[in-house]
């Protein structure tokens, strides 16, 4: 094929911005194929401010319903297949296929999605089980196996874990914090964090989680910060409810109030809306459940001091005569999943109301434990093993 030339015999040359903006539409299996084509494409592809404009690109245009579904452990193979699959704007369902096997005698779950990288957890069987993660790009199929934590010793149920991605920093990292309540009567003010440009992990205390613990639900990630629902002990057998946030880049953990609500974390779940962070909060009653939306304000102050955070209701559904766990929002519906005493796995278990029109429509998934992850997925170009050449395949 021949180069295109001006009428002095020269190649063309295309500015960074324009070319920038003609990339970002493609899809990440084109530019995963366009990485070979030059040394100019390829350290565009790595730039932050390319991967933060493909993600925003897709995230409107191309975003996904990612199911955890559900996977049967062999005692005797001792492998873990993930599986996975996406729903797509149609609701259309596909496997995702080449998921990394995992040969591993223990529990394999998704910690969190976060620009369309999985941090996957393993969680060892057993009383003194160990907990190891992976990083799992879904689109590029690149795997990295993450170094032990520090704390190798104590039991994985005593914690939560987040993760999630900056593209300020161009890093992930993934957050393990000891579940203070789990004992209930201890405490623990720190956390261990690895960071995918060190490869290593690294343990630090603050302040804001003394006599703090967290929910044993999963974690959200958005705004570069990642979110849990906690509970602070004020007096002596008295709690209040609140939110535990991490900024991923400056690695530091801050107290929300939580909104006007008669909370409980079992029907509660976070989600992202209009680009701020929301929460998703089922209320139930004797003959039916109906959903609300509040959508966090943030502000400063006028010293620049103090943060302020306001909470506003944006929606409330109407009244459904069963049960509803919201888990997230997509492409303006909540997605649902319906609890009953007696769930079937591959029954029409997930559900999505429309924010706007209140429409009410059943999803079949196959196989889906409604215990398991919902996430909304974009995919990414984002690399798990370039961030830091100690990095590994799994096999």
């Amino acid at each position: 094929m021949k180069r295109l030339k001006t009428n002095d015999g020269h190649t063309p040359y295309i500015p960074e911005g324009i070319m920038g903006d003609i990339l970002k539409r493609l899809p990440v299996k084109s530019l995963v194929r366009f990485q070979s084509v030059s040394k100019r494409w390829k350290n565009l592809f790595q730039t932050s401010s390319f991967i933060a404009n493909h993600h925003r690109h897709h995230s409107h245009q191309n975003s996904f319903l990612l199911l955890e579904c559900y996977g049967e452990w062999n005692p005797c193979e001792k492998c873990n297949p993930m599986h996975l699959c996406f729903v797509d704007r149609e609701l259309r369902i596909s496997k995702v296929h080449n998921e990394p096997r995992i040969s591993f005698n223990g529990e394999v779950r998704v910690v969190n999605s976060s620009y369309g990288l999985l941090c996957v957890g393993l969680h060892g069987r057993g009383d003194r089980g160990r907990s190891n993660f992976l990083v799992y790009n879904v689109a590029t199929r690149e795997v990295r196996k993450v170094r032990k934590p520090l704390i190798d010793k104590l039991y994985p149920e005593g914690y939560c874990f987040g993760f999630g991605f900056c593209p300020i920093l161009n890093d992930y990292k993934i957050v393990r914090v000891r579940v203070s309540g789990y004992h209930f009567h201890e405490t623990f003010d720190g956390a261990e964090v690895f960071s995918g440009s060190t490869g290593s992990w690294k343990i630090f205390k603050d302040k804001n989680l003394e006599n703090v613990f967290l929910f044993k639900v999963q974690s959200f990630t958005c705004n570069r910060a990642i979110f849990w629902f906690g509970s602070k002990r004020v007096v002596k057998g008295e709690y209040v409810s609140l939110i535990v946030s991490f900024d991923i880049a400056m690695e530091v953990f801050s107290l929300i109030p939580m909104p006007p609500i008669d909370f409980n974390y079992k029907t509660a779940n976070f989600t992202l809306h209009e680009s701020k962070l929301g929460v998703l909060h089922g209320i139930e009653s004797p003959e039916s459940c109906r959903i609300e939306l509040w959508v966090m304000e943030e502000d400063k102050s006028a010293a620049g001091e103090r943060e302020i955070w306001s909470w506003t209701k944006k929606y409330t559904s109407n009244p459904y005569p069963f049960l509803l766990l919201p888990r997230a929002i997509w492409r303006n519906e909540i997605v649902c999943t319906i609890i009953d005493e007696t769930p079937r796995r591959g029954s029409n278990n997930i559900v999505l109301i429309n924010l706007t029109t209140n429409e009410f429509n059943k999803v079949s998934t196959p196989r889906f434990d409604p215990s398991h992850g919902i996430f909304n997925y974009v995919q990414s170009i984002v690399s798990v093993t370039n961030i830091d050449s100690k990095g590994c395949f799994l096999q």
